[in-house]
Parts: structure tokens; sequence; C-alpha cells
């Protein structure tokens, strides 16, 4: 014989749950509604839609290796190359994602005017894929050009102000803030 508290012992059956109306196991599809729709407090942009869409995101990082091909050929020296392919980079994407505003568009019919292209990514939500991953090359590129080559012959500070601007430019806090009235128009 098993002692009170031991696990040997049989456990007790639960009572059977009373069936009610709206709990049935039927697969019927009218058994169990879709849950609503999420409605959209922002409107899609077309042009930052396209930063999402399939293949966008291969061909960028093609781009980028592609550039770095060509600078590792006309430099000769690879490691020094991804500190052009970083800056190049960096220049491109604040003036194309942080400088230039508005869609190119005609059916968006000025409704992005006032926000910036990474402003209007993912329906002005943060913390998305496609905002990651904008995140991520920066850094990634930022940490191949000081670790691609001798430290005596790079530039940390141009490299160092480069990803700083640009992620500075990519923090929530800075949704909307125009300093000194940069682009403000």
């Amino acid at each position: 014989m098993h002692a009170r508290g031991s696990r040997a012992h049989r456990p007790q059956r639960r009572p059977a749950l009373p069936r009610s109306p709206t709990r049935s196991t039927a697969a019927h599809p009218a058994a169990h509604p879709p849950p609503p729709a999420r409605a959209h407090t922002h409107p899609t942009s077309r042009s930052a839609a396209a930063a999402a869409a399939a293949g966008v995101w291969a061909w960028y990082l093609g781009a980028l290796f592609v550039t770095w091909l060509g600078a590792a050929a006309v430099l000769d020296d690879a490691g020094f190359a991804w500190t052009y392919v970083h800056l190049i980079h960096g220049i491109l994407s604040y003036y194309m994602l942080h400088y230039t505003k508005g869609s190119v568009y005609g059916e968006d019919q000025g409704d992005f005017n006032r926000l910036t292209v990474w402003e209007e990514l993912d329906n002005q939500v943060y913390g998305t894929r496609t905002r990651k991953f904008l995140t991520l090359v920066p850094i990634v590129l930022f940490v191949a050009a000081t670790h691609g080559t001798d430290f005596r012959k790079q530039p940390l500070g141009l490299n160092l102000g480069c990803v700083l601007l640009l992620l500075i430019a990519k923090l929530p806090a800075m949704h909307k803030v125009r300093i000194f009235g940069i682009n403000a128009w």
C-alpha cells in the first residue's frame, strides 16, 4: 500500500464541463469566426512599401557586394575597400532614407510630403523586420570597415561618424524631428 502523498495513487477525475452553444468541437468555420482585421492608423506609401518587397533585400546586399568588388579592384586593398563602401553607403542611404521626403507615386496625392522615406516605412511602426534590417546593414558595414584593414590606415573618425549619424537618424525618438529646421519643409 502506498502513502497518501505518493505519485502511485490514482488521481481524481475532474468533472466534465457542460457544453455551451458557443463552445463547439465542430470544425465548421462559423463555429470559430476569424479575429477582426487590424485597422491601420496610417496609410502605406507605395515607395516605402517597396523596401519590404521580396527580392529588394537581396538586390540591396548584392549592390553593396558589387560596390565592394569595384572598390577592391581599384584600391588593391580589400579591407580598405570596406571603408569606401561604408562611407558611400552612408551618404546615399542618409540622402535616400532620411532626407528625401514624399512619394514618387501620384496616387499618394501628397499624403507623405512631410515624411521622410524612413518615417513612411511599415506604416510608421518601429521594430519591424524591414527597419531592423536597414539598421543592421550600417552596423555590419562599420564592423567590416574597421576590422578589415590595418588600424593605422583606416579613418576611424569618418567610419564612426557615419554609423552614428545613420543610427541616430533611425531612432524612434527622432521620428518627425528636424534638427535646426533642416529639411523641415
